[in-house]
């Protein structure tokens, strides 16, 4: 397992972050748009170099676009 790992909880307008870093949680809400996914990117990048393994409940038409990008 990686000392980095994302977990997303997906809504229409939102998304929650749940990251974990060597046993440190961090949680930040960010936009379900494409200024939120660049917001994921600044977030996880603010914490570490590392790339993170990316959980994420599958909600169709809600996940889709953050999944793509």
């Amino acid at each position: 397992m990686s000392n980095l790992v994302l977990g997303v909880d997906v809504s229409k307008k939102e998304l929650s972050l749940a990251l974990l870093k060597n046993e440190k949680f961090f949680a930040k809400t960010v936009l379900n748009s494409a200024a939120g996914f660049k917001d994921i990117l600044k977030f996880i990048s603010q914490k570490s170099d590392e790339k993170p393994e990316v959980y994420m409940e599958a909600t169709g038409s809600y996940s889709e676009p953050v999944a793509e990008s």
